[in-house]
C-alpha cells in the first residue's frame, strides 16, 4: 500500500485519533503530576528551612552566639556535598562562621542560584538553586541557612523518565488499539465498497454482507442492500421488457418485411411500385438496426458484459479492424491508416468484441460524414497511467457547442439529416467506454475532428512502450 493509501485508510486515521487522544490524556496526567510534585517537594523544603531556623534561634537564645557559632561549624562541615548551606555573620557583617561566605541580601524565603553564593565549592552544579532565608540574632548578628532543590530535580528526573516510557507505552497501545479497530471498520467498509464495485461491473445479485452485530455499519449495509434489491428488481423488469418488446416487434416486422419483399418478387408491380417497395423495406431495415442498437446500449449500460472482461491488446484490435475497414475506406475515396511505428506493448481489461465495435463506429463515423479525400488516422499512445486511443480525420469537423451533443441518442447534425443513420453509433461508443471506465473527448484536429478515448491503468504485458 502507498504511502498516501494509508494516511488516507480509515484504519490509520482512527489509530492517529487514538494515539493523540491517549497522548494528550497522558501527557495532562504527567503535567499535574510533574507540577504537583514540585510544590510537595517546594512545601516540604520550606517546612524543614523554618524548622531550622527556629531550632537555631533557639540555641542562639538559650546558649548564646558562640554556641551557635560552633553549631553553624559543625552542620557545615556535617553537609559536605553542599546540600545545605550555612551563612553566619556578627553585628558588623563580618564573617563568622559556615560552608560560604555570603550571599545576597533579601527578605522571606526564596529561591537563590548557586552562582549567586560566595565561597561555594566549584564542585556544585551551577544549575543547582537552593531555598533560603536570612533572619537577625536579635543585634548580635544574622544568618542565612538554605537547603538544595537537589531531591527536587531528582525527583523531577524519575518523573520526566517515567512520563517519557509511560507516553511511549501508551502511544504504541493506542496505535495498536486504533489499527485493530480501524482494520475491523476497513473491512466493514470494504465490503460495501467490493460489492458496489461488483454491482457496477453488472452483479446486481451482489450484496453486501451483514455481521449481524447490530452496529450502524450493519444498519447502512441492510439498507444498501434493500435499494440494490430495488434496483435490481427495476433492471429486471426493464430488461423482460425490452425483450419482450424485442420480441413482440420483431416478429410483425419481419412479416411485413417478408410480405413486402414477395410482393416485389411476385412480379407484374410498374417499376414506380417497385421502388416503393424497396424504399419501404430499407426503412424497415433502418428501423430494425435502430432498435437493436437501442436495446444493445441499454444493456451495455446496465454492465452485464463486465462479467466477460479479460486482458486485451489495443494493438490487437486496430489490427484487425484496419485491416477489414481499408478497403472501405478507399471505396468512399478516403484513405485509412494506423499507428506509425510499434505500438504500445500494453494491455486493459476489457471486451474485444465490444472494443472493436467502439473502433468501428468512430471510422464509420468519419468515412460516413466526411468527402472523399479525408485522411483518418488512427493511432494508440502510452501514458504513466492511462492508454489513450485516437481517431482523427481531416474532415469539416463538429462545432465546439456541438461536441457533447453527438453523444446523446438519436442525436444528429443539422447537416447530417440528409446521411444513412439513425444518430445512435457515437452513443454506442460512450456507453462502450464508460463500461470499460474510459474517458471519451472531441478535440478540434485543425482542420477536421480528433476522438479520443483514454483507458486507465494498463498494465504491461511484456516488451516496453512503444
Amino acid at each position: 500500500m502507498k504511502l498516501a493509501e494509508l494516511t488516507s485508510s480509515t484504519a490509520f486515521r482512527l489509530a492517529a485519533v487514538f494515539a493523540c487522544l491517549f497522548a494528550a490524556a497522558v501527557l495532562l496526567v504527567f503535567i499535574i503530576l510533574y507540577v504537583q510534585t514540585g510544590r510537595e517537594l517546594e512545601n516540604r523544603l520550606t517546612v524543614r528551612l523554618t524548622n531550622a531556623r527556629a531550632q537555631f534561634q533557639r540555641v542562639h537564645q538559650r546558649d548564646g552566639f558562640n554556641e551557635l557559632a560552633g553549631l553553624v561549624a559543625d552542620s557545615a562541615s556535617a553537609s559536605g556535598d553542599y546540600e545545605s548551606i550555612f551563612v553566619l555573620t556578627g553585628g558588623e557583617g563580618d564573617y563568622v562562621a559556615g560552608n560560604v561566605q555570603g550571599g545576597p541580601a533579601f527578605g522571606d524565603v526564596r529561591w537563590i542560584k548557586s552562582t549567586e553564593l560566595k565561597g561555594l565549592s566549584l564542585k556544585v552544579p551551577a544549575e543547582q538553586r537552593y531555598l533560603a532565608l536570612w533572619f537577625n540574632l536579635a543585634g548580635d548578628g544574622s544568618m542565612l541557612i538554605g537547603l538544595s532543590d537537589a531531591e527536587i530535580r531528582s525527583t523531577r528526573d524519575v518523573v520526566l523518565r517515567t512520563f517519557g516510557w509511560g507516553l511511549l507505552a501508551t502511544v504504541l497501545l493506542a496505535i495498536g488499539a486504533g489499527i485493530l479497530l480501524g482494520q475491523r471498520a476497513q473491512q466493514q467498509i470494504d465490503r460495501v465498497a467490493h460489492t458496489l464495485t461488483a454491482i457496477r461491473r453488472g452483479d446486481l445479485s451482489a450484496r453486501v454482507p451483514v455481521d449481524g452485530g447490530g452496529g450502524d455499519i450493519d444498519v447502512v449495509s441492510r439498507q444498501i442492500n434493500g435499494t440494490l434489491g430495488q434496483l435490481q428488481g427495476l433492471f429486471d423488469s426493464v430488461n423482460q421488457s425490452s425483450a419482450d418488446i424485442a420480441h413482440d416487434l420483431k416478429t410483425p416486422i419481419g412479416r411485413l418485411r417478408q410480405r413486402l419483399e414477395g410482393l416485389r418478387d411476385g412480379g407484374g408491380l410498374p417499376p414506380a411500385n417497385a421502388q416503393v417497395i424497396d424504399t419501404a423495406i430499407t426503412e424497415i431495415d433502418q428501423i430494425v438496426d435502430t432498435f437493436e442498437a437501442l436495446l444493445n446500449i441499454t444493456q451495455i449500460e446496465a454492465g452485464a458484459r463486465k462479467s466477460r472482461f479479460k486482458p486485451v491488446q489495443l494493438s490487437d484490435v486496430i489490427a484487425s479492424v484496419l485491416e477489414a475497414y481499408e478497403a472501405v475506406a478507399e471505396d468512399a475515396g478516403m484513405t485509412l491508416t494506423g499507428p506509425g511505428g510499434v505500438s504500445p506493448d500494453k494491455s486493459i481489461s476489457g471486451d474485444k468484441d465490444l472494443l472493436s465495435q467502439l473502433l468501428v463506429n468512430l471510422i464509420e463515423n468519419a468515412i460516413r460524414h466526411c468527402p472523399p479525400g479525408t485522411h483518418i488516422k488512427v493511432d494508440l499512445a502510452a501514458r504513466p497511467e492511462s492508454l489513450v486511443l485516437f481517431v482523427a480525420d481531416d474532415g469539416p469537423g463538429i462545432p465546439e457547442a456541438e461536441r457533447e451533443n453527438v453523444f446523446r441518442r438519436l442525436y444528429r447534425l443539422e447537416k447530417s439529416r440528409t446521411t444513412p443513420g439513425s444518430g445512435l453509433g457515437l452513443a454506442l461508443v460512450k456507453a462502450i467506454a464508460h463500461l470499460h471506465d474510459a474517458e471519451i473527448g472531441i478535440a478540434d484536429n485543425k482542420p477536421g475532428t480528433a476522438f479520443t478515448v483514454t483507458f486507465p491503468a494498463p498494465s504491461a504485458i511484456g516488451g516496453s512502450a512503444g
